[in-house]
């Protein structure tokens, strides 16, 4: 399976040792990908394309909350942003109120 992604010099989809950068095709196969880049026609094996998640547990959210009691030193402390502390909360069904008193 072909995927082509349209890409320019910025766009972080480039193959550090060959300078290329504009579009793409992503040949899909096992756990690895090869990008194909169109100015070189060289191949290079990639395992992943974009940020890996971050994956904070919902645990350590409360526990950073409730010592900071407040979303800002929180996500500092855990190095994300306050939209994802928000985000934890609200997929785990809590509210920030709730968590930074202490009823969680």
């Amino acid at each position: 399976m072909e995927v082509t992604v349209g890409g320019g010099a910025n766009r972080g989809l480039a193959d550090p040792r060959s300078g290329c950068a504009a579009g793409v095709t992503l040949i899909q196969g096992s756990k690895t990908m090869k990008i194909k880049c169109p100015n070189c026609g060289k191949e290079v094996a990639v395992s992943g394309l974009g940020r890996k998640p971050l994956n904070i547990a919902v645990i350590n959210v409360c526990n950073a909350l409730q010592l900071y009691r407040s979303v800002l030193p929180a996500a500092n402390e855990l190095g994300c942003s306050r939209a994802y502390i928000y985000k934890v909360l609200k997929a785990n069904g809590l509210n920030l109120k709730d968590v930074i008193s202490g009823e969680c």
